[in-house]
Protein backbone atom coordinates (compact mmCIF):
# COMPACT_ATOMS: atom_id res chain seq x y z
CA UNK A 1 0.00 0.00 0.00
CA UNK A 2 1.54 3.37 -1.08
CA UNK A 3 1.11 7.11 -0.44
CA UNK A 4 1.11 10.43 -2.09
CA UNK A 5 2.82 13.41 -1.79
CA UNK A 6 1.29 16.84 -4.38
CA UNK A 7 4.05 18.87 -5.11
CA UNK A 8 2.67 22.33 -7.71
CA UNK A 9 3.21 26.30 -6.89
CA UNK A 10 0.70 27.89 -4.98
CA UNK A 11 -2.68 28.67 -7.17
CA UNK A 12 -2.45 26.00 -9.60
CA UNK A 13 -5.20 23.66 -7.84
CA UNK A 14 -3.24 21.27 -5.72
CA UNK A 15 -6.08 22.03 -2.92
CA UNK A 16 -8.60 20.58 -5.62
CA UNK A 17 -6.41 17.82 -6.44
CA UNK A 18 -6.25 16.70 -2.15
CA UNK A 19 -9.81 17.21 -1.84
CA UNK A 20 -10.42 15.18 -4.69
CA UNK A 21 -8.21 12.28 -3.45
CA UNK A 22 -9.23 12.25 0.08
CA UNK A 23 -12.69 12.11 -1.20
CA UNK A 24 -11.27 8.88 -2.64
CA UNK A 25 -10.47 7.63 0.48
CA UNK A 26 -6.94 8.70 0.60
CA UNK A 27 -6.29 10.05 4.62
CA UNK A 28 -5.18 13.43 4.93
CA UNK A 29 -5.61 14.28 8.87
CA UNK A 30 -8.05 15.03 11.07
CA UNK A 31 -10.29 17.81 10.92
CA UNK A 32 -8.21 19.72 13.88
CA UNK A 33 -5.24 19.23 11.97
CA UNK A 34 -5.57 20.65 9.04
CA UNK A 35 -5.51 24.31 7.79
CA UNK A 36 -8.75 26.04 7.71
CA UNK A 37 -10.73 27.47 4.57
CA UNK A 38 -10.13 31.10 3.65
CA UNK A 39 -12.10 33.20 1.77
CA UNK A 40 -9.58 32.88 -1.39
CA UNK A 41 -10.06 29.17 -0.48
CA UNK A 42 -13.42 28.47 0.87
CA UNK A 43 -12.96 24.57 0.19
CA UNK A 44 -10.00 24.25 2.85
CA UNK A 45 -6.42 24.09 1.52
CA UNK A 46 -6.52 20.60 2.77
CA UNK A 47 -2.89 21.19 4.34
CA UNK A 48 -1.74 19.88 7.85
CA UNK A 49 -1.00 22.07 9.95
CA UNK A 50 1.92 20.48 12.13
CA UNK A 51 3.57 19.98 7.77
CA UNK A 52 3.17 23.68 6.72
CA UNK A 53 4.31 25.23 9.85
CA UNK A 54 7.58 22.81 9.58
CA UNK A 55 8.01 24.32 5.85
CA UNK A 56 7.60 28.07 7.27
CA UNK A 57 9.96 27.48 9.63
CA UNK A 58 12.41 25.95 7.53
CA UNK A 59 12.26 29.02 5.05
CA UNK A 60 12.40 31.13 8.08
CA UNK A 61 15.44 29.51 9.19
CA UNK A 62 17.01 30.48 6.10
CA UNK A 63 15.93 33.47 5.20
CA UNK A 64 13.36 32.59 3.13
CA UNK A 65 9.79 32.41 2.24
CA UNK A 66 7.44 31.42 0.01
CA UNK A 67 7.34 33.93 -2.45
CA UNK A 68 11.16 34.93 -2.08
CA UNK A 69 12.42 31.12 -2.08
CA UNK A 70 16.24 30.13 -1.34
CA UNK A 71 18.51 29.37 -3.82
CA UNK A 72 19.94 26.57 -3.00
CA UNK A 73 18.42 23.30 -0.78
CA UNK A 74 17.51 24.92 2.58
CA UNK A 75 19.52 23.50 5.67
CA UNK A 76 17.65 21.95 8.26
CA UNK A 77 18.55 21.34 12.11
CA UNK A 78 18.26 17.72 13.28
CA UNK A 79 15.17 18.54 15.34
CA UNK A 80 13.54 19.43 12.14
CA UNK A 81 14.53 16.57 10.40
CA UNK A 82 13.21 14.35 13.47
CA UNK A 83 9.75 16.49 13.15
CA UNK A 84 9.81 15.11 9.38
CA UNK A 85 10.12 11.46 10.50
CA UNK A 86 7.48 11.59 13.12
CA UNK A 87 5.21 13.35 10.99
CA UNK A 88 5.16 10.58 8.54
CA UNK A 89 5.45 7.80 11.35
CA UNK A 90 2.05 8.98 12.78
CA UNK A 91 0.43 8.46 9.51
CA UNK A 92 -1.92 5.32 9.53
CA UNK A 93 -0.30 2.33 8.34
CA UNK A 94 -3.88 0.73 7.28
CA UNK A 95 -4.53 3.09 4.61
CA UNK A 96 -3.23 5.18 1.78
CA UNK A 97 -2.89 9.07 3.00
CA UNK A 98 -1.32 12.01 1.18
CA UNK A 99 0.41 15.00 2.21
CA UNK A 100 0.10 18.65 0.37
CA UNK A 101 1.96 22.04 0.70
CA UNK A 102 3.58 23.77 -2.15
CA UNK A 103 6.42 24.87 0.43
CA UNK A 104 7.19 21.30 0.00
CA UNK A 105 8.71 22.38 -3.18
CA UNK A 106 11.09 24.09 -2.14
CA UNK A 107 11.83 22.02 0.72
CA UNK A 108 11.25 18.73 -1.35
CA UNK A 109 14.97 17.36 -0.82
CA UNK A 110 14.48 17.12 3.07
CA UNK A 111 11.73 14.96 2.59
CA UNK A 112 12.85 13.11 0.06
CA UNK A 113 13.84 10.08 1.93
CA UNK A 114 11.28 10.02 4.18
CA UNK A 115 8.58 9.33 1.58
CA UNK A 116 10.90 7.27 -0.38
CA UNK A 117 7.98 4.99 -1.28
CA UNK A 118 5.50 7.52 -2.40
CA UNK A 119 4.04 8.64 -5.53
CA UNK A 120 4.74 12.53 -6.55
CA UNK A 121 1.32 14.01 -7.99
CA UNK A 122 2.61 17.21 -10.15
CA UNK A 123 -0.29 19.45 -10.73
CA UNK A 124 0.37 21.66 -13.31
CA UNK A 125 -1.21 25.35 -14.55
CA UNK A 126 -1.33 28.08 -17.20
CA UNK A 127 1.54 30.62 -15.82
CA UNK A 128 -0.97 33.38 -16.79
CA UNK A 129 -3.59 32.33 -14.54
CA UNK A 130 -1.18 31.62 -11.59
CA UNK A 131 0.33 35.14 -11.87
CA UNK A 132 -3.03 36.51 -12.29
CA UNK A 133 -4.52 34.78 -8.98
CA UNK A 134 -1.28 36.38 -7.08
CA UNK A 135 -2.10 39.21 -8.06
CA UNK A 136 -5.50 39.31 -7.34
CA UNK A 137 -4.90 37.52 -3.30
CA UNK A 138 -1.33 38.81 -2.79
CA UNK A 139 -1.07 42.15 -5.01
CA UNK A 140 1.48 40.90 -6.96
CA UNK A 141 3.03 42.39 -10.26
CA UNK A 142 2.65 39.49 -12.85
CA UNK A 143 5.85 39.36 -13.32
CA UNK A 144 6.56 38.42 -9.89
CA UNK A 145 3.86 35.67 -10.22
CA UNK A 146 5.45 34.51 -13.75
CA UNK A 147 8.78 34.05 -12.12
CA UNK A 148 7.55 32.31 -8.68
CA UNK A 149 5.69 29.97 -11.26
CA UNK A 150 9.04 29.07 -13.42
CA UNK A 151 11.07 28.23 -10.52
CA UNK A 152 8.62 26.34 -8.32
CA UNK A 153 8.02 24.49 -11.33
CA UNK A 154 11.37 23.66 -12.38
CA UNK A 155 12.25 22.35 -8.92
CA UNK A 156 8.56 20.49 -9.22
CA UNK A 157 10.04 18.48 -12.21
CA UNK A 158 13.44 17.48 -11.31
CA UNK A 159 11.61 15.99 -8.09
CA UNK A 160 9.90 13.67 -10.21
CA UNK A 161 13.32 11.86 -11.76
CA UNK A 162 13.18 8.86 -10.90
CA UNK A 163 10.27 8.43 -8.58
CA UNK A 164 7.04 7.15 -9.65
CA UNK A 165 4.97 10.06 -10.97
CA UNK A 166 1.58 11.25 -11.95
CA UNK A 167 1.33 14.54 -13.88
CA UNK A 168 -1.78 16.57 -14.05
CA UNK A 169 -3.32 19.67 -15.82
CA UNK A 170 -5.70 22.08 -14.23
CA UNK A 171 -7.03 22.90 -17.49
CA UNK A 172 -8.07 19.74 -17.77
CA UNK A 173 -9.93 19.28 -15.18
CA UNK A 174 -11.70 22.27 -15.50
CA UNK A 175 -12.94 20.58 -18.76
CA UNK A 176 -13.64 17.55 -18.10
CA UNK A 177 -13.86 17.32 -13.87
CA UNK A 178 -14.83 13.53 -14.06
CA UNK A 179 -12.78 12.19 -16.73
CA UNK A 180 -9.95 13.55 -15.78
CA UNK A 181 -9.98 13.09 -11.85
CA UNK A 182 -11.20 9.29 -12.72
CA UNK A 183 -7.71 8.88 -14.62
CA UNK A 184 -5.62 10.26 -12.04
CA UNK A 185 -6.95 7.98 -9.84
CA UNK A 186 -6.70 4.93 -12.22
CA UNK A 187 -3.12 5.95 -12.76
CA UNK A 188 -2.22 5.64 -8.67
CA UNK A 189 -4.25 2.40 -8.17
CA UNK A 190 -2.08 1.01 -10.71
CA UNK A 191 0.82 2.14 -8.80
CA UNK A 192 -0.39 0.46 -5.36
CA UNK A 193 -2.34 3.36 -4.34
CA UNK A 194 -5.36 1.93 -2.03
CA UNK A 195 -8.45 4.15 -3.16
CA UNK A 196 -11.23 2.88 -1.66
CA UNK A 197 -14.39 4.97 -2.41
CA UNK A 198 -15.79 6.47 -5.41
CA UNK A 199 -14.77 10.80 -6.35
CA UNK A 200 -18.17 12.99 -5.24
CA UNK A 201 -19.76 13.88 -8.70
CA UNK A 202 -19.51 17.51 -7.57
CA UNK A 203 -16.18 17.47 -6.13
CA UNK A 204 -14.96 20.20 -8.70
CA UNK A 205 -15.91 23.79 -7.91
CA UNK A 206 -16.64 25.59 -11.41
CA UNK A 207 -17.38 29.10 -10.07
CA UNK A 208 -13.15 29.10 -8.38
CA UNK A 209 -10.56 29.08 -10.35
CA UNK A 210 -11.79 32.21 -12.96
CA UNK A 211 -8.70 33.88 -13.04
CA UNK A 212 -8.33 35.62 -16.56
CA UNK A 213 -5.84 38.40 -17.02
CA UNK A 214 -7.52 41.51 -18.11
CA UNK A 215 -5.83 42.29 -21.49
CA UNK A 216 -4.28 38.07 -21.63
CA UNK A 217 -2.18 39.51 -25.04
CA UNK A 218 -0.29 41.96 -23.26
CA UNK A 219 -0.18 39.83 -20.12
CA UNK A 220 1.51 36.55 -22.55
CA UNK A 221 3.76 39.06 -24.20
CA UNK A 222 5.48 38.87 -20.43
CA UNK A 223 6.41 35.60 -20.30
CA UNK A 224 10.20 34.94 -21.04
CA UNK A 225 10.90 32.48 -23.61
CA UNK A 226 12.36 29.85 -20.88
CA UNK A 227 8.34 30.09 -19.71
CA UNK A 228 6.78 29.33 -22.51
CA UNK A 229 9.51 26.23 -23.32
CA UNK A 230 8.55 25.42 -19.66
CA UNK A 231 4.76 25.52 -19.78
CA UNK A 232 5.34 23.63 -23.80
CA UNK A 233 7.59 21.14 -21.32
CA UNK A 234 4.28 20.66 -18.53
CA UNK A 235 1.63 20.70 -21.16
CA UNK A 236 3.29 17.85 -23.20
CA UNK A 237 3.82 16.00 -19.37
CA UNK A 238 0.46 16.55 -18.27
CA UNK A 239 -0.94 15.08 -21.56
CA UNK A 240 1.97 12.03 -21.92
CA UNK A 241 3.50 13.58 -24.88
CA UNK A 242 6.39 13.13 -26.34
CA UNK A 243 8.62 15.67 -23.76
CA UNK A 244 10.25 19.12 -25.62
CA UNK A 245 13.36 19.89 -24.20
CA UNK A 246 12.99 21.38 -20.88
CA UNK A 247 14.77 24.61 -20.08
CA UNK A 248 17.27 24.99 -17.69
CA UNK A 249 17.27 27.49 -15.28
CA UNK A 250 18.33 30.81 -15.79
CA UNK A 251 21.31 32.58 -13.52
CA UNK A 252 19.17 35.70 -13.59
CA UNK A 253 15.83 34.36 -12.19
CA UNK A 254 16.88 33.79 -8.26
CA UNK A 255 18.64 36.77 -7.74
CA UNK A 256 15.53 38.61 -10.15
CA UNK A 257 12.74 36.58 -7.83
CA UNK A 258 14.73 37.55 -4.49
CA UNK A 259 15.16 41.21 -5.80
CA UNK A 260 11.35 41.55 -6.46
CA UNK A 261 9.96 39.36 -3.90
CA UNK A 262 12.28 41.17 -0.93
CA UNK A 263 10.94 44.46 -2.26
CA UNK A 264 7.35 43.14 -2.09
CA UNK A 265 7.82 41.52 1.14
CA UNK A 266 5.95 44.51 3.14
CA UNK A 267 2.93 44.72 0.77
CA UNK A 268 2.56 40.61 1.52
CA UNK A 269 2.44 41.04 4.72
CA UNK A 270 0.16 43.67 4.66
CA UNK A 271 -2.51 41.85 2.56
CA UNK A 272 -1.74 38.91 4.67
CA UNK A 273 -2.44 39.92 8.04
CA UNK A 274 -5.98 42.03 6.21
CA UNK A 275 -7.10 38.62 5.12
CA UNK A 276 -6.73 37.22 8.49
CA UNK A 277 -8.21 40.10 9.84
CA UNK A 278 -10.93 39.55 7.72
CA UNK A 279 -11.57 36.44 8.39
CA UNK A 280 -11.22 36.31 12.22
CA UNK A 281 -13.74 39.46 12.09
CA UNK A 282 -16.04 37.42 10.65
CA UNK A 283 -15.34 34.75 13.04
CA UNK A 284 -15.68 37.48 15.87
CA UNK A 285 -19.01 38.18 14.17
CA UNK A 286 -20.04 34.62 13.53
CA UNK A 287 -19.43 34.00 17.10
CA UNK A 288 -21.09 37.20 18.18
CA UNK A 289 -24.13 36.27 16.36
CA UNK A 290 -24.10 32.44 17.65
CA UNK A 291 -23.73 34.07 21.49
CA UNK A 292 -26.70 35.80 20.96
CA UNK A 293 -28.46 33.50 19.55
CA UNK A 294 -27.28 31.15 22.94
CA UNK A 295 -28.16 34.18 25.12
CA UNK A 296 -31.75 34.53 23.33
CA UNK A 297 -32.02 30.65 24.30
CA UNK A 298 -30.82 30.98 27.77
CA UNK A 299 -33.60 33.84 28.57
CA UNK A 300 -36.15 31.95 26.93
CA UNK A 301 -35.13 28.99 28.55
CA UNK A 302 -35.01 31.04 32.07
CA UNK A 303 -38.38 31.87 31.37
CA UNK A 304 -39.83 28.26 30.72
CA UNK A 305 -37.85 27.31 34.05
CA UNK A 306 -39.26 29.65 36.29
CA UNK A 307 -42.94 28.84 34.88
CA UNK A 308 -42.28 25.39 35.30
CA UNK A 309 -40.94 26.48 38.74
CA UNK A 310 -44.12 27.83 39.70
CA UNK A 311 -45.81 25.21 38.72
CA UNK A 312 -43.79 22.66 40.31
CA UNK A 313 -44.59 24.35 43.57
CA UNK A 314 -48.00 24.37 42.88
CA UNK A 315 -48.23 20.70 42.34
CA UNK A 316 -46.26 20.27 46.05
CA UNK A 317 -48.52 21.95 47.39
CA UNK A 318 -51.38 19.92 45.58
CA UNK A 319 -49.32 16.58 46.48
CA UNK A 320 -49.02 17.44 50.65
CA UNK A 321 -52.66 18.02 50.25
CA UNK A 322 -53.76 15.03 49.23
CA UNK A 323 -51.16 13.14 50.85
CA UNK A 324 -53.11 14.99 54.26
CA UNK A 325 -56.01 13.62 53.31
CA UNK A 326 -54.77 10.42 51.98
CA UNK A 327 -53.30 10.15 55.86
CA UNK A 328 -56.19 11.05 57.26
CA UNK A 329 -58.64 8.51 55.36
CA UNK A 330 -56.10 5.91 55.98
CA UNK A 331 -56.59 6.39 59.70
CA UNK A 332 -60.51 6.39 59.35
CA UNK A 333 -59.91 3.32 57.30
CA UNK A 334 -57.66 2.18 59.95
CA UNK A 335 -60.07 3.07 62.62
CA UNK A 336 -62.85 1.76 60.97
CA UNK A 337 -61.14 -1.76 60.11
CA UNK A 338 -60.41 -2.07 63.78
CA UNK A 339 -63.71 -1.71 64.93
CA UNK A 340 -64.99 -4.11 61.81
CA UNK A 341 -62.27 -6.69 63.03
CA UNK A 342 -63.32 -6.18 67.14
CA UNK A 343 -66.96 -6.32 65.32
CA UNK A 344 -66.21 -9.36 63.90
CA UNK A 345 -64.29 -11.33 66.62
CA UNK A 346 -67.34 -10.21 69.06
CA UNK A 347 -69.67 -11.91 67.08
CA UNK A 348 -67.92 -14.65 66.35
CA UNK A 349 -67.50 -15.14 70.07
CA UNK A 350 -71.42 -14.74 70.83
CA UNK A 351 -72.22 -16.83 68.03
CA UNK A 352 -69.86 -19.50 68.99
CA UNK A 353 -71.10 -19.49 72.75
CA UNK A 354 -74.72 -19.61 71.05
CA UNK A 355 -73.75 -22.41 68.98
CA UNK A 356 -71.97 -24.57 71.33
CA UNK A 357 -74.97 -24.03 73.94
CA UNK A 358 -77.26 -24.86 71.09
CA UNK A 359 -75.61 -28.25 71.32
CA UNK A 360 -75.32 -28.87 75.11
CA UNK A 361 -78.35 -31.01 77.38
CA UNK A 362 -79.35 -27.36 78.76
CA UNK A 363 -80.85 -26.69 75.29
CA UNK A 364 -82.32 -29.48 74.21
CA UNK A 365 -84.23 -29.52 77.84
CA UNK A 366 -85.06 -25.44 76.76
CA UNK A 367 -86.14 -26.45 72.88
CA UNK A 368 -88.68 -28.94 75.03
CA UNK A 369 -90.33 -26.85 77.31
CA UNK A 370 -90.29 -24.02 73.85
CA UNK A 371 -92.23 -26.31 71.58
CA UNK A 372 -94.80 -27.34 74.85
CA UNK A 373 -94.94 -23.56 75.39
CA UNK A 374 -95.95 -23.06 71.96
CA UNK A 375 -98.33 -26.38 72.02
CA UNK A 376 -100.13 -25.19 74.61
CA UNK A 377 -100.57 -21.37 73.84
CA UNK A 378 -101.13 -22.43 69.86
CA UNK A 379 -98.03 -20.82 68.87
CA UNK A 380 -96.28 -23.68 67.17
CA UNK A 381 -95.72 -21.35 64.10
CA UNK A 382 -94.50 -18.26 65.71
CA UNK A 383 -90.37 -18.31 65.83
CA UNK A 384 -88.49 -16.22 69.21
CA UNK A 385 -85.44 -14.25 69.25
CA UNK A 386 -83.29 -17.23 70.25
CA UNK A 387 -84.76 -19.03 67.17
CA UNK A 388 -83.45 -15.65 64.85
CA UNK A 389 -80.43 -15.60 66.68
CA UNK A 390 -79.44 -19.07 65.81
CA UNK A 391 -80.07 -18.48 62.14
CA UNK A 392 -78.39 -15.12 61.65
CA UNK A 393 -75.35 -17.37 63.92
CA UNK A 394 -75.09 -20.09 61.46
CA UNK A 395 -75.05 -17.47 58.31
CA UNK A 396 -72.31 -15.67 59.97
CA UNK A 397 -70.15 -18.75 60.24
CA UNK A 398 -71.15 -19.52 56.59
CA UNK A 399 -70.26 -16.16 54.88
CA UNK A 400 -67.27 -16.53 56.73
CA UNK A 401 -66.17 -19.98 55.89
CA UNK A 402 -65.95 -21.40 59.66
CA UNK A 403 -66.68 -24.59 60.42
CA UNK A 404 -69.63 -24.67 62.97
CA UNK A 405 -69.22 -26.19 66.37
CA UNK A 406 -69.63 -29.73 66.68
CA UNK A 407 -70.89 -31.43 69.20
CA UNK A 408 -68.05 -33.55 70.88
CA UNK A 409 -68.86 -37.16 71.82
CA UNK A 410 -70.05 -38.68 74.98
CA UNK A 411 -68.03 -40.62 77.37
CA UNK A 412 -70.85 -43.43 75.63
CA UNK A 413 -69.86 -42.28 72.16
CA UNK A 414 -65.73 -43.06 73.29
CA UNK A 415 -66.69 -46.51 75.00
CA UNK A 416 -68.32 -47.86 72.17
CA UNK A 417 -65.15 -46.87 69.89
CA UNK A 418 -63.03 -48.80 72.47
CA UNK A 419 -65.28 -51.52 72.24
CA UNK A 420 -64.90 -51.42 68.59
CA UNK A 421 -61.35 -51.69 68.31
CA UNK A 422 -60.78 -54.35 70.73
CA UNK A 423 -63.37 -56.36 68.56
CA UNK A 424 -61.20 -55.21 65.45
CA UNK A 425 -57.79 -56.01 67.07
CA UNK A 426 -58.09 -59.34 69.36
CA UNK A 427 -55.06 -60.03 68.94
CA UNK A 428 -53.31 -57.52 69.69
CA UNK A 429 -55.67 -56.45 72.65
CA UNK A 430 -55.16 -59.46 74.06
CA UNK A 431 -51.79 -59.04 74.56
CA UNK A 432 -52.54 -55.84 76.29
CA UNK A 433 -54.76 -57.09 79.16
CA UNK A 434 -54.21 -57.09 82.51
CA UNK A 435 -56.35 -56.51 85.25
CA UNK A 436 -54.53 -53.47 86.44
CA UNK A 437 -54.87 -51.68 83.25
CA UNK A 438 -58.56 -52.70 83.24
CA UNK A 439 -59.01 -50.74 86.79
CA UNK A 440 -56.97 -48.03 85.57
CA UNK A 441 -59.08 -47.34 82.42
CA UNK A 442 -62.51 -47.84 84.54
CA UNK A 443 -61.14 -45.14 86.94
CA UNK A 444 -60.41 -42.69 84.25
CA UNK A 445 -63.92 -43.18 82.30
CA UNK A 446 -65.99 -42.32 85.47
CA UNK A 447 -63.96 -39.56 87.07
CA UNK A 448 -62.65 -37.96 83.52
CA UNK A 449 -64.51 -35.54 81.89
CA UNK A 450 -65.56 -36.29 78.18
CA UNK A 451 -62.84 -33.83 76.90
CA UNK A 452 -60.18 -35.58 79.44
CA UNK A 453 -61.07 -39.57 78.19
CA UNK A 454 -61.28 -38.07 74.78
CA UNK A 455 -57.16 -37.55 75.23
CA UNK A 456 -56.66 -40.54 77.00
CA UNK A 457 -58.01 -42.95 74.34
CA UNK A 458 -56.42 -41.29 71.57
CA UNK A 459 -52.92 -41.65 72.81
CA UNK A 460 -53.43 -45.59 73.87
CA UNK A 461 -55.64 -46.17 70.63
CA UNK A 462 -54.13 -43.89 67.98
CA UNK A 463 -55.96 -45.72 65.06
CA UNK A 464 -59.09 -44.56 65.69
CA UNK A 465 -58.23 -41.02 65.14
CA UNK A 466 -58.98 -39.01 61.77
CA UNK A 467 -56.43 -39.41 59.57
CA UNK A 468 -56.97 -35.13 59.31
CA UNK A 469 -56.62 -33.52 55.96
CA UNK A 470 -55.60 -36.38 53.36
CA UNK A 471 -52.24 -35.82 51.32
CA UNK A 472 -52.01 -36.42 47.41
CA UNK A 473 -48.59 -38.46 46.79
CA UNK A 474 -49.78 -38.27 43.22
CA UNK A 475 -48.42 -34.80 43.09
CA UNK A 476 -45.31 -35.09 44.23
CA UNK A 477 -42.38 -34.99 41.86
CA UNK A 478 -41.13 -37.90 40.05
CA UNK A 479 -37.78 -36.35 40.81
CA UNK A 480 -37.67 -37.84 44.12
CA UNK A 481 -37.40 -41.11 43.00
CA UNK A 482 -33.02 -40.48 42.06
CA UNK A 483 -32.90 -37.69 44.19
CA UNK A 484 -29.38 -37.94 46.53
CA UNK A 485 -28.95 -36.23 50.05
CA UNK A 486 -26.53 -36.75 52.53
CA UNK A 487 -27.53 -36.17 56.40
CA UNK A 488 -24.38 -34.62 58.44
CA UNK A 489 -22.72 -36.88 60.30
CA UNK A 490 -22.83 -36.46 64.15
CA UNK A 491 -20.91 -38.26 66.48
CA UNK A 492 -22.88 -36.80 69.57
CA UNK A 493 -26.51 -36.31 68.67
CA UNK A 494 -28.58 -34.65 70.71
CA UNK A 495 -31.67 -35.09 68.64
CA UNK A 496 -33.12 -38.32 67.33
CA UNK A 497 -35.87 -38.42 64.48
CA UNK A 498 -37.58 -41.14 64.01
CA UNK A 499 -39.97 -41.69 60.56
CA UNK A 500 -41.67 -44.83 60.63
CA UNK A 501 -42.41 -45.80 57.06
CA UNK A 502 -44.46 -49.05 54.92
CA UNK A 503 -43.77 -47.84 51.31
CA UNK A 504 -44.95 -44.25 49.89
CA UNK A 505 -41.30 -43.88 48.66
CA UNK A 506 -41.79 -40.63 47.67
CA UNK A 507 -43.67 -39.48 50.64
CA UNK A 508 -40.15 -40.91 52.74
CA UNK A 509 -37.97 -38.87 50.18
CA UNK A 510 -40.21 -35.82 50.36
CA UNK A 511 -39.88 -35.99 54.14
CA UNK A 512 -36.34 -36.43 54.13
CA UNK A 513 -35.94 -33.76 51.78
CA UNK A 514 -37.72 -31.24 54.22
CA UNK A 515 -35.80 -32.22 57.18
CA UNK A 516 -32.38 -31.37 55.26
CA UNK A 517 -33.49 -28.36 54.05
CA UNK A 518 -35.19 -26.79 57.71
CA UNK A 519 -32.27 -28.65 60.35
CA UNK A 520 -29.61 -26.87 61.57
CA UNK A 521 -27.91 -25.51 64.27
CA UNK A 522 -28.66 -28.64 66.14
CA UNK A 523 -26.71 -32.08 65.88
CA UNK A 524 -29.43 -34.93 65.15
CA UNK A 525 -29.73 -38.47 63.46
CA UNK A 526 -32.24 -40.15 61.12
CA UNK A 527 -33.56 -43.25 62.00
CA UNK A 528 -36.00 -44.87 59.34
CA UNK A 529 -38.09 -47.50 60.96
CA UNK A 530 -38.87 -49.56 57.40
CA UNK A 531 -41.99 -51.82 58.48
CA UNK A 532 -41.41 -54.62 55.69
CA UNK A 533 -41.82 -52.05 52.47
CA UNK A 534 -41.34 -53.77 49.19
CA UNK A 535 -40.59 -50.55 47.13
CA UNK A 536 -37.68 -48.59 46.20
CA UNK A 537 -37.67 -47.95 50.10
CA UNK A 538 -35.60 -51.49 50.07
CA UNK A 539 -32.82 -49.67 48.36
CA UNK A 540 -32.93 -46.18 49.80
CA UNK A 541 -29.33 -45.88 50.90
CA UNK A 542 -28.23 -45.91 47.70
CA UNK A 543 -29.07 -42.72 47.33
CA UNK A 544 -29.72 -40.99 50.83
CA UNK A 545 -26.54 -41.20 53.23
CA UNK A 546 -25.67 -40.80 56.59
CA UNK A 547 -29.22 -42.20 58.10
CA UNK A 548 -29.64 -45.33 59.85
CA UNK A 549 -32.10 -47.90 58.31
CA UNK A 550 -34.20 -50.25 61.14
CA UNK A 551 -35.53 -53.12 59.27
CA UNK A 552 -37.92 -55.74 60.90
CA UNK A 553 -38.18 -59.58 59.26
CA UNK A 554 -42.31 -59.41 59.86
CA UNK A 555 -44.62 -56.19 59.82
CA UNK A 556 -45.02 -55.15 63.30
CA UNK A 557 -47.74 -51.89 62.93
CA UNK A 558 -47.06 -48.60 63.79
CA UNK A 559 -46.13 -49.03 67.59
CA UNK A 560 -44.24 -52.19 67.23
CA UNK A 561 -42.13 -50.41 64.31
CA UNK A 562 -41.57 -47.28 66.67
CA UNK A 563 -41.10 -49.32 69.35
CA UNK A 564 -37.91 -51.24 67.80
CA UNK A 565 -36.53 -47.86 66.42
CA UNK A 566 -36.40 -46.29 69.51
CA UNK A 567 -34.46 -48.54 70.76
CA UNK A 568 -31.48 -47.98 68.41
CA UNK A 569 -31.88 -43.98 69.11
Amino acid sequence: MRNVVILGMHRSGTSMVAEALASGGLYVGETAELLSGQEDNPHGFWEREDVVALNDAILSANEATWYCPPEKTPGASAEQIDTISSIVTAMPADRSWLIKDPRQVLTWPLWAAAVEDAVLVFVYRDPIAVAVSLQRRNGFPLSLGLMLWEYYNLLAINALHGRDSVSLAYEDVAVDPAASLSRLMAQLANYGVSCERQLEPDIFDSTLGQSRATDDEAARSLLSDSQRQLAAYCEALSKDQELPPLPAMDEDLWPRLTDLGTSMAPLATVLETRIELGEMTALCDERTAERDESLGQLRRVESEHKGLAIAHKKEISQHKALEQLHNQLQQEHNALADAHQAHVAQLNHTYHSLLNFELSSLARIWRFTARLYKLLTLRRSSHTSYDDALVNAREFFARNEIPLPEKPPGKGALLGDVVKYVFENPAGSARSFSFARLKRALSVFFRSTPDDLEVWINSRFPEREDSGAEFDTASLDAGLDELEMAFPVESRPLVSIIIPVYNDYRVTKNCLQAILQNTSGIPYEVILADDCSTDLTTSITERVANINVMRSERNLRFLGNCNQAAVAA
